[in-house]
Order: C-alpha cells, then sequence, then structure tokens
C-alpha cells in the first residue's frame, strides 16, 4: 500500500510488540503503529485519533478482548479490528467474530499478521464500497419515488418476471386503492372489463417480446367513474442488455377521447346527411328524366321525340352518378367500372340494342370523384348513343368495344369504339357543331384532358385525362 497505515495496538507485553514491530516492517507496509497498554491509554486514543485498523490483545489487566471490541464499536464504529492472541478456542472466537472482530490472529503464527491486515482492510473496503452502492441504490430509490410520488401523471413499475411491483401514490390516490392490491396482477381490477383482458395480453406481447407500448383503456376512479388512460411503457434493461423489467406512465386522454367520439359522431352525420343529398338529387333527376320521357311519348315529330329521349338518357346517366354514390359507404368516390356497366345497359335497354349489337367491356377498377365522375360518365353516355344510333343502321348487326384502364401514373384512359359502318367523311371531330360534339368537347376541357378520334379500321374515341390535369385541352 502506498499510503500510510494507521495502526492502534493494545498489547500489554513489551515482547509481544516488538514481535509485532518486527513482521510489520519485514512486511514492507508503509505503517505509523501508536501502543497503548491500558484501557484509559486506548480510550484516549480513539477518541483522539482515527486509525486504519486496530489490534487487540484478548487478554488484558482489566480489559479483555471482548470488551476492547465493545469500545471500539463504541468509538471507532466502521474501524476494522484483529484480536491478537496467545491461544483462542473456538467458541471464543466465534464470540469475537460477533462482537465485531474482523479476524484473529494467533502469536505464535504471527508472521501471518501483515497478510491478516492486508486481506481485513481489502474486505473492509469491498464492504465500505458495497455499502455505498448500497446506500446510492438507496437514495436513489428515494429520490425517484419522491419525483414518482409529485408526477402529476400516474407511474407503475414490473419486475423481471412481468410482475408489476410499483405503483406511486398518485395512481393509488387515483383508484382509491393499497398499494398491496394493487401489485402482481391486482391492478386489472381497476381497469375496464371490455379492455381487461386485451390490455394485459397486449402488455405481455411486449414484454416477451422486450418492445415499448401503448395501451388505451378506461380506469376506474375511486368514486366509480370510468375515465380514458394512454399507458405507455418502456423496457429497463442493464448489463448487456438484459430485461429487469418495465417502467410506464399513464395520462389521461379522456378529452381527447371524447373530442374523437364527438368528430366520428359529427363525420356520420355528415355522411348520412350527404348521402341524402345524393339520394335527393338522384330522385330529382329521375322526375325529369321521366318528365323528357313523358314529353317524347306525346311527341308526334320523330326528331323532336329522339332529341328528347337523348336528353333523358342525359339525365340518367346524371342521376346513376348519384345513385351510385348514395349506395356506396365511400361518398368521396365512385366505382366508375360499375357506373359504366350500369350505363350500358341502360342504354342498350334505351336503343333496343340487345340481340343486335353485342357489347364488349375491357375495363378495370378505377375510382372517380364526383367532379370526373359526371362529366366522364356524360361523354360515355354520348359517344356510347352516338355508336348504337348511328353506327348500325337498317337493324345491321355489329360490336361496340368499351376500355376502361388507369396507368401506373394515375392517368386515366376511356375508349369506345364500333366496328359499324364508320363516320361520314365530311364530318369534322375538329369543328363539328352538334349537340353531342360541343357538349363532348366541353366536357373533356372540363375534366382537363384530351380526346383523340380514329376513323380506320373502326370508329374509334379514346379520351384521355389526369386526375389533376391542367385545362388546355382539346380534340385532335
Amino acid at each position: 500500500m502506498d499510503s500510510q497505515l494507521h495502526i492502534l495496538l493494545l498489547e500489554d507485553n513489551p515482547d509481544d510488540v516488538a514481535l509485532v514491530e518486527r513482521h510489520m516492517q519485514r512486511s514492507g507496509i508503509n505503517y505509523l503503529l501508536h501502543h497503548v497498554k491500558r484501557r484509559e491509554d486506548f480510550i484516549r486514543a480513539l477518541q483522539t485519533l482515527r486509525y486504519d485498523v486496530i489490534l487487540c490483545d484478548f487478554s488484558l489487566p482489566g480489559l479483555n478482548g471482548l470488551d476492547a471490541l465493545e469500545t471500539a464499536g463504541q468509538l471507532a464504529n466502521g474501524t476494522p479490528c484483529l484480536i491478537v492472541t496467545g491461544s483462542i478456542n473456538e467458541e471464543t472466537a466465534v464470540e469475537c467474530m460477533k462482537a465485531g472482530a474482523s479476524d484473529y490472529v494467533l502469536k505464535n503464527q504471527i508472521d501471518r499478521l501483515p497478510q491478516a491486515i492486508l486481506g481485513t482492510l481489502q474486505r473492509h473496503k469491498s464492504e465500505l464500497e458495497r455499502e455505498k452502492a448500497v446506500e446510492a441504490v438507496r437514495e436513489s430509490e428515494k429520490r425517484f419515488r419522491i419525483l414518482a410520488d409529485s408526477a402529476p401523471t400516474l407511474i407503475w413499475m414490473a419486475g423481471s418476471v412481468g410482475e408489476f411491483i410499483y405503483f406511486n401514490q398518485p395512481w393509488l390516490d387515483y383508484t382509491g386503492k393499497t398499494l398491496e392490491s394493487q401489485l402482481g396482477d391486482g391492478w386489472l381490477s381497476c381497469i375496464h372489463p371490455d379492455e381487461a383482458q386485451a390490455s394485459m395480453k397486449q402488455y405481455l406481447e411486449a414484454f416477451h417480446a422486450q418492445k415499448p407500448f401503448d395501451l388505451e383503456y378506461r380506469l376506474r376512479r375511486k368514486d366509480g367513474v370510468y375515465r380514458w388512460f394512454l399507458n405507455r411503457g418502456q423496457p429497463r434493461v442493464v448489463g448487456d442488455n438484459k430485461l429487469v423489467g418495465y417502467i410506464g406512465s399513464c395520462i389521461d386522454i379522456t378529452e381527447r377521447k371524447e373530442a374523437e367520439q364527438r368528430l366520428s359522431d359529427s363525420l356520420s352525420e355528415k355522411e348520412v346527411l350527404l348521402q341524402e343529398v345524393h339520394h335527393r338529387v338522384k330522385n330529382n333527376m329521375q322526375v325529369i328524366s321521366s318528365l323528357f320521357n313523358l314529353a317524347a311519348s306525346q311527341q308526334t315529330n320523330p326528331v323532336l321525340a329522339a332529341m328528347l329521349r337523348e336528353n333523358q338518357n342525359r339525365v340518367q346517366s346524371m342521376a346513376l352518378v348519384h345513385e351510385k354514390f348514395y349506395r356506396k359507404a365511400n361518398l368521396a368516390r365512385v366505382d366508375f367500372q360499375d357506373y359504366l356497366h350500369d350505363l350500358v345497359t341502360h342504354l342498350f335497354r334505351s336503343y333496343g340494342a340487345h340481340g343486335r349489337v353485342q357489347c364488349i367491356l375491357q375495363t378495370e377498377p378505377m375510382r372517380l370523384t364526383v367532379d370526373s365522375a359526371i362529366p366522364c360518365g356524360l361523354i360515355a353516355n354520348e359517344l356510347l348513343s352516338n355508336a348504337l344510333k348511328h353506327a348500325f343502321p337498317n337493324g345491321q348487326k355489329g360490336t361496340v368495344t368499351v376500355q376502361l384502364q388507369q396507368d401506373p401514373n394515375g392517368v386515366c384512359h376511356l375508349s369506345i369504339s364500333d366496328d359499324g359502318t364508320g363516320l361520314p367523311s365530311e364530318f369534322d371531330t375538329k369543328r363539328g357543331n352538334t349537340l353531342g360534339l360541343q357538349l363532348v368537347r366541353t366536357l373533356t376541357d372540363q375534366l382537363g384532358g384530351q380526346i383523340e378520334v380514329l376513323r380506320k379500321p373502326s370508329t374509334k374515341f379514346s379520351l384521355t385525362f389526369p386526375p389533376a390535369a391542367e385545362k388546355n385541352n382539346h380534340i385532335v
């Protein structure tokens, strides 16, 4: 040892003192020996200085080793003491160790004294470090409990096998329960029955996976009222990622849950209202469609009757969009593939084309907003109506093909073609002033797309429109 050891020796025999001195000098230990031989000198020395180690003869006039150990324990508590004696039996040795002796050395084995001193000091140092560490842990736990008990949130801790070992005072104040009743899985008694088992299952799954978790459940207050809490847990690990338990906190989220419920109820009400709007718009359009049909049936001029039925189909195509929105849970977009199938069925029935004209549908799912579905539906209505009216005159048979697809960039493609007589040579697709063509051009511009017309080998109208395109569009 580099530092000097201060040793107090209680011994009345000068020869034994010399013997101790000789062996200590041989050991090479840097020490300073203070020798006393009477009780009062021993007491005075302990009151005056602090020593690193105390050596006591077991048998002294008026003072034995047990008395010396008791005195040292009172005046120099914590200082290691060794008994140095000529002889000692097992029973006495046990008594000395119980009285506080760190070790004992027989005088006929005095050569082991230096090593006994060093061993005693090392053990004493280790014990002090252990006690210091234990005290540090106690102090840390004390600070933690003070902080946890003064925190505005509910705090808990679980042990290495998942059992709950601690709840802070706010938890106990909130639930009105004792700490003992909440330990283990006792806390589940305060969780709403609808969430208790699911919460425990989710906690155990996170525990075995050693992952953080969030739980939401209703916790019963001491007055019997349940309030929503968010329980957020984190694993506690030490050393080489060894799990020693979990720690978590719970915050009251009742207001948030109530706000979410109000929002959900409000959205549900708005969805119902929007469905009702679509329903009423559809019904009104059905009335308009019926009026066109009635007017057409009373018209003696076939040209005017045909115009009225065309307008009836246009209204019907718009009404069909609103009907689709009304009948679907998703009020933001409509399945346009499903819409096209119904539109084809309606127009084939309206023009009596079943059995004479075959329709090939090559479509794939596509969901459009109402702003896109209505103009696109009207365009499909115009193009299909024109094909059924003009492509197969005099009962001629043929095929109409409807294609619908969306490319990876989200651009929508709708094409309607037929293998009928074809467009007249004088028909100008860019400048034609028929009502149907004007309507197609206007609706294409509204969609922000473009439409292309091919005359050979069959007549084909191809509409392309991106969901968010700029409106610089035209017929080519």
